[in-house]
């Protein structure tokens, strides 16, 4: 046989191979079909899937997590992983999927403080900050917010800050989804103990008040009331070390803006307007518009008073149309308040 011959043959037979039906189970989706070449996938998709399971290897949770829709294994739920899904977006999926994670500790570990590629980068890597490399997208971001808020709008159900959402999950019971939003909202020392126990509740519980009480707003009080406190401090025949207001200036309150005292209660902080550590005297002052029918909250005042009276202060309370009425007389009983 000739050489061309052979040749001829081969290729007959190459593409009769290639041509010819073979029927086959996916080893991904167990869905049987028919291929012409010795095919392990269905599809794409699934011979993606068994790429990425080769790729990733080791301990599940650690080293990687498997999706519970496809059972592909991926360091990390991605909004473009859920949305091939039919979710929202990763946080969606794995709220209606009961996820414990949606990205592998080995991940977290290398994308926290200095294993962070773009640790301390001073936003030049974030789109949304002015220092980004590419240049700051002023339409872009006002496009993304606008949608984002319209998204919100049309799906108040998905997001547990609205009440719509705890109404979904309670549809029968109207107080149920009012007071498991209020209990949402508050985030209590009893919901830390609920969901992560009691030691490791407590600890988290106590985080959260010491943030909050760093992160008080830097101006959260009316200059009527700097003004008397300035000419009580004038007048008050005591050392000022022990006398804190948002406005008198200390050398051990210089980091702050607010020089109110943060006073530690049982399981809270509070900021007295005025307060005198040397007497345990305290002194609120009730300005006209926060303390208005409108804005008051009746439970909080008293929850705040009850807090201050159990950590052993006397407190006076000062209305602002008092003051403003008669300023001589109300700082008269301020300082006759914190002589007695």
């Amino acid at each position: 046989m000739s050489t061309k011959h052979q040749n001829e043959t081969a290729q007959k037979s190459q593409t009769l191979r290639r041509t010819k039906e073979v029927s086959n189970t996916c080893v991904i989706c167990d869905t049987n079909f028919v291929t012409v070449r010795k095919s392990r996938c269905c599809s794409e998709r699934c011979r993606q899937i068994l790429r990425s399971n080769k790729k990733h290897t080791g301990t599940e949770g650690y080293d990687y997590i498997t999706c519970p829709v496809c059972d592909q294994r991926v360091k990390q739920i991605t909004s473009k992983h859920a949305l091939s899904h039919d979710y929202n977006d990763a946080k969606h999926m794995a709220a209606k999927l009961n996820m414990p994670m949606i990205t592998c500790e080995k991940l977290k570990e290398q994308s926290q403080g200095k294993n962070n590629p773009g640790y301390q980068h001073n936003g030049k890597f974030s789109k949304f900050s002015k220092n980004f490399i590419h240049g700051y997208d002023t339409d872009w971001i006002k496009q993304r917010a606008k949608k984002h808020s319209e998204f919100r709008n049309n799906n108040k159900e998905l997001f547990k800050t609205n009440i719509e959402y705890w109404q979904a999950l309670y549809p029968e019971d109207s107080n149920k989804a009012k007071s498991e939003y209020k209990k949402f909202q508050t985030r209590d020392l009893d919901y830390f103990v609920n969901k992560y126990g009691e030691t490791e509740g407590k600890k988290r519980h106590q985080q959260k008040i010491e943030r909050w009480a760093k992160s008080m707003p830097k101006f959260n009080y009316s200059m009527v009331s700097q003004e008397l406190f300035d000419q009580i401090k004038n007048e008050y025949n005591n050392t000022s070390s022990n006398i804190y207001y948002a406005t008198n200036d200390r050398e051990d309150m210089k980091h702050y803006e607010n020089k109110e005292y943060r006073l530690k209660t049982a399981s809270s902080y509070v900021m007295p307007d005025f307060v005198d550590l040397s007497n345990k005297k305290i002194i609120e002052f009730d300005g006209d518009y926060w303390h208005s029918k409108a804005k008051v909250n009746p439970e909080r005042e008293k929850r705040r008073h009850d807090q201050i009276l159990a950590a052993g202060f006397d407190v006076m309370y000062v209305r602002e149309q008092n003051y403003k009425k008669n300023k001589q007389k109300v700082i008269a009983e301020c300082l006759e308040f914190l002589t007695e």
